[in-house]
Parts: structure tokens; sequence; C-alpha cells
């Protein structure tokens, strides 16, 4: 069932004494939603060219239907079975942790506001993006149609972007509370406006996707074959390249993670190295205190550690593909082909995998969690309630029991 991916590009590229070659890019944009790219020495690339090109190698060369997959059987099926994975652990973690703070008071604070904005940013991109990303692994082609061409790049921009800017609040929120406990606070109302502003600027900071991204056929002899092609006006040269440098890798990814870098930084140098009192009772709750700080300071930073880390590898692979030689070897088409479909399920993965870091790293998501799944919520504390006639205190005592869950849950250390 599987051709290389090199192979198809082959097909593709037209002969070798061409004036331009055009070749299949496995990652021709930072969010990896098209499934085939075609891409000449110049960019951007030129539509008329390339159907010329696909139009001379298709009527000597026989498409054959092996030629449209990416991946070999065995390939497939892993690939298959790891999205479910992150499906399942994402979707149900991400809404458990939405639920967890909708349904306890005390954990509707700023820090866990943002935390939220993180899970909901992780819904989008599964809930939108993972089946796309999961085929555009499996086949050559785009045959996802013109809306998600446009539409699905342009989710998984804003979700990721509104991702890395959330983790930027929470570094700050933590900054600033620590840096300036008096002067300065982030209140609920100012952490909504802030989670609103962030999704207006991932809103536009992808616009150009949704813009410049579109299908377009073969050639008119195989009109059902589709490419899902980034094509920059030709007036704009190079700018192709250059969005995505400052755009994306620099706007979304060097320039937050080096925000969040200083401002943990900075609480380190704020809260780590101050002195403990010396007097007992100051000083065992000043260690009870700073082990709360850590285990919350180790949980956000592991959150950023893995955001950084699932997603340098395929920032590494575009960076290749937009700045390196524009011609590569085969066995250069071989490796990038190997790890692409790697890389993307990585970014994919970083969305499933931040409430399990959650329920290992802290206490009151764990006993939400827990809480959730044991369907707490939605069984009665108190069963003998039910035989008490007066409705008063049917309410009395169901406020009672409400209010022992939660002070069970709340009674905790660490301050999130």
């Amino acid at each position: 069932m599987f051709h290389s991916f090199s192979h198809f590009a082959k097909l593709l590229s037209g002969s070798s004494n061409s004036s331009k070659s055009f070749e299949i890019a496995p990652l021709p944009h930072y969010y990896h939603q098209v499934a085939v790219s075609i891409m000449s020495q110049t960019h951007p690339p030129d539509i008329s060219a390339v159907t010329s090109s696909v139009t001379n190698v298709f009527s000597t060369e026989k498409l054959d239907e092996e030629s449209m997959y990416r991946l070999p059987t065995w390939g497939i099926i892993v690939m298959i079975i790891g999205y479910i994975f992150v499906f399942l652990f994402g979707v149900v973690g991400n809404c458990s942790v939405l639920i967890v703070v909708a349904k306890l008071h005390r954990m509707r604070t700023v820090t866990n506001f943002f935390i939220c904005n993180l899970a909901l940013a992780d819904l989008l991109v599964l809930l939108f993006c993972l089946l796309p990303n999961l085929i555009s692994n499996i086949f050559v082609p785009w045959i996802l149609g013109w809306f998600l061409c446009k539409t699905v790049p342009y989710i998984q921009g804003v979700s990721v972007c509104a991702s890395v800017y959330s983790l930027v609040a929470i570094s700050m929120e933590r900054c600033i509370s620590i840096q300036w406990p008096f002067q300065y606070q982030i209140t609920k109302r100012k952490g909504k406006k802030i989670m609103v502003a962030i999704w207006i600027w991932s809103c536009s900071v992808a616009v150009p996707w949704v813009l410049y991204f579109d299908t377009y056929k073969a050639d008119l002899e195989h009109p059902d074959i589709d490419f899902c092609i980034e094509k920059w006006p030709e007036s704009y040269g190079n700018w192709s390249r250059y969005y995505f440098l400052i755009g994306n890798f620099i706007i979304c990814y060097v320039l937050p993670l080096s925000i969040i870098f200083v401002c943990y930084l900075t609480i380190w140098f704020r809260v780590y190295r101050r002195p403990v009192p010396n007097d007992s009772n100051h000083k065992s709750m000043e260690i009870m205190h700073q082990k709360a700080k850590t285990a919350v300071m180790k949980m956000l930073l592991v959150v950023v550690l893995i955001f950084a880390l699932s997603w340098l590898p395929l920032y590494c692979i575009t960076l290749k593909m937009k700045f390196g030689s524009e011609t590569r070897s085969d066995w250069e088409n071989e490796i990038i082909s190997f790890i692409y479909p790697i890389a993307q399920w990585l970014g994919c993965f970083n969305s499933g995998i931040n409430p399990v870091v959650y329920s290992f790293l802290n206490k009151k998501f764990r006993h939400g969690f827990y809480m959730i799944f044991k369907c707490s919520w939605n069984q009665d504390p108190i069963p003998v309630m039910r035989a008490h006639k007066s409705p008063t205190v049917n309410i009395l005592l169901r406020r009672m029991a409400v209010y022992k869950v939660r002070s069970s849950m709340c009674n905790e250390s660490d301050d999130v």
C-alpha cells in the first residue's frame, strides 16, 4: 500500500532538466494542516507553472492509488492509535478542568481562569484540528475541501497562540502577585479582560492563513486531486518566509517563552532566595508556605516546558523548509517525511497532556477530577434528607453537605 512520500514528490516534480523544479513539501507552514504543498525555487509558487508541470508528469507517469498515501499500513495504524489516545485524554481532561473550576467556588482564582483559557484553546485543537491532522498525515492530496483548507490552519493557529499567551498571562500574574503583592493585583475582572485580549490578539495574528490558503486542482485531467497551498501574492515576494519567522516563530514561540522565563526567574529571586525567619512559629509557617508555592511553580513550569518541547521539533522542521536549501536530496526528503508526522503528533499531544500534569502535581485539581469521575455532585451527600417533609430543613441540610464537600477539597496548602 505504501509508496514513499518522496516518490510522490518525484511524480509531481517534473523532469530534472526543467527550468523550475517543484516539490511536495511535508510541512509547508507552521500549523501543518495542508496535506500537500507545491513549492518552487521562488516564493510564492507559480500555480500556472505547477499545473503545467503536473500535467506533463501525469501524461507520462501512472499515478496509482498507493502513491496517495504518506505512510505504510503499520504507520497508519500507529498514527490512528496515537491520535485516538490524544483525543480521549485531551477531551476528557480539559473538560474536567473546566468543570472543576466552574463547580468549586474556591477554585475560581485568576491563575485558574488562565488555566481554563489554556484548556479551552486545547479543546479547539482537539475538536476541530485533530481529525484533519490525522487525515493529512495519511493522504498526500488534500481531501477535506476548500472550507477546511482555510479554517483548519486558522483555528489551530489561533489556538496555539492563545495557549502560549495564556501561559504568559499565568507567569505574569504569579510574578506580579509575588513581586508587588500590595501595589498591583490582577483581579478576576482584569483577568477576564486579559483573556478576551488574548483571543483578539490570537485571531489577528493568524489572519494570513485565512487569506492565503486555498485549494488548487492538480490539472484538468485529474480534477479529483486537490492541493491546499499557501500562496501569497507575487508582489509580496518572500513575505511567506518572513511571516513565518516573525508572525509564528518569534511572536508565538520565542517571545512568549522569553517572557515566561524572565517572570519565573524573577519569582525565583524573590521567593526562593528570601531568608527564613528565625522564630520557630514563623519558620514553620514559612516552610509550609514555601512548599505550597513550590508545588504550584513546579506544575506551571512543567506545563511550560512541555509546551516548548512539544512544538520545538515542528518549528525546527519548518525553519529548515522555509530557509534551508531549496533543493533537497532524496535522503533529506525521506528523513523529513519520517520525522514530520512525529513532530505533528507531538504538537497535538501538547493539547492533551496538560490535565494529566494538573492531576499529578496539584492536589486541588486531583481531588476535583476524583469527584467528577465519582459523580459526587450528582449524588445526594445525605440520603436521609429526602425523608424530611420540611423544605426548610432539606435546604439547610443540603447547604451543610455542599459546604463539607467544598471544605474537604479546598483545605489544601497549595494555593492555585
